[in-house]
């Protein structure tokens, strides 16, 4: 069982324990997973010590529990209801979690049938007679580099952007199909995070904040954090903190129109809930359709190299024979 996996069933479990009037410590020292059985045995004996509470004694382990997790305990702590808090974290981890199988299992399929590309061209090639064993390793290593070349720059542009700050996750934002999606996930994640703290009974502004630090995108969770001191300042509603932060655009449109009326209505947190299941399902979609559409450009590209080498090997071969000769 993954660590995030283990997350989901430990809040659950907490919550079926203190609706049933279980003590915390208790719950605590329960079985649980055993890549959280220690920490939580720890936390446990800090309780009873009078260390501290709950959610102050899970800070000291940021590793296991991050600062969305810990602030909705302390909420919890402070309205008598724990119970909701550890389900609305369990709901967020298995929305995480969902994400994150969407996202590996749109990316494998093409990544697995280039690699088979990678391996298959170079095999006919040399089959054919056309390279030798050398050259055909040569092939499928230069047709594997721009890939993994592509993997490279990726993981250098991550280490850029600690040094340049929100201006590398800008230039994210600003590539056409990539900014895109990552902009609708990091929506998806703010607004359903958004949606559980308000649930949670927080503040607007310190739910805003909240909500921001789960977003991935530094420039998005500036901004965001930049809506809040605006409505601290001006006292002003969501939406019209919003329009003065946020540039103009299809899902930028589609936010102020929901929220408006979640605001007019009461129902802010059901209002953030929706717009962050559109956010996943349109982030989904666009995933979905670059999964189809890369397999099918490398199933055209293998069926283009396979008739170039075939009709290559008997060119060669009608070559040799009219030099034999009558």
């Amino acid at each position: 069982m993954g660590l995030l996996e283990a997350k989901i069933q430990f809040y659950q479990s907490m919550a079926t324990l203190y609706d049933a009037g279980i003590p915390i410590v208790k719950s605590l020292q329960q079985q649980h997973s055993y890549r959280l059985r220690s920490t939580c045995r720890e936390i446990a004996d800090g309780i009873n010590q009078g260390i501290g509470s709950l959610s102050e004694l899970m800070q000291f382990y940021p590793g296991l529990f991050n600062f969305f997790e810990t602030q909705l305990i302390k909420v919890g702590e402070k309205t008598g209801r724990l119970d909701n808090a550890f389900l609305i974290i369990a709901r967020w981890l298995e929305f995480q979690k969902d994400l994150r199988s969407q996202l590996l299992s749109g990316m494998l399929y093409p990544l697995l049938l280039y690699h088979c590309l990678a391996l298959f061209c170079p095999a006919i090639s040399w089959l054919t007679g056309q390279r030798s064993l050398t050259g055909a390793g040569i092939q499928a290593v230069a047709i594997l580099l721009p890939l993994y070349l592509l993997i490279v720059g990726f993981l250098v542009a991550r280490k850029l952007r600690i040094s340049l700050g929100t201006i590398g996750d800008r230039l994210i934002l600003a590539l056409p199909i990539v900014g895109n999606i990552c902009r609708k996930l990091d929506y998806s994640r703010f607004f359903l995070s958004y949606s559980f703290a308000l649930e949670a009974g927080l503040p607007i502004t310190d739910a805003i904040r909240l909500a921001a630090a789960t977003c991935r995108n530094r420039q998005l969770q500036a901004q965001f954090n930049k809506l809040a001191d605006t409505i601290d300042q001006n006292q002003c509603p969501f939406v019209e903190a919003f329009l003065s932060n946020f540039s103009p655009g299809p899902q930028e449109t589609l936010i102020i129109s929901l929220m408006e009326t979640g605001e007019v209505s009461g129902k802010a947190d059901e209002t953030a809930e929706r717009l962050a299941n559109l956010f996943r399902g349109e982030a989904e979609t666009s995933l979905r359709r670059i999964s189809k559409i890369v397999p099918k450009l490398i199933y055209r590209a293998l069926v283009f190299y396979l008739a170039f080498t075939i009709i290559g090997f008997w060119s060669k071969l009608f070559q040799r024979t009219s030099q034999l000769g009558p």
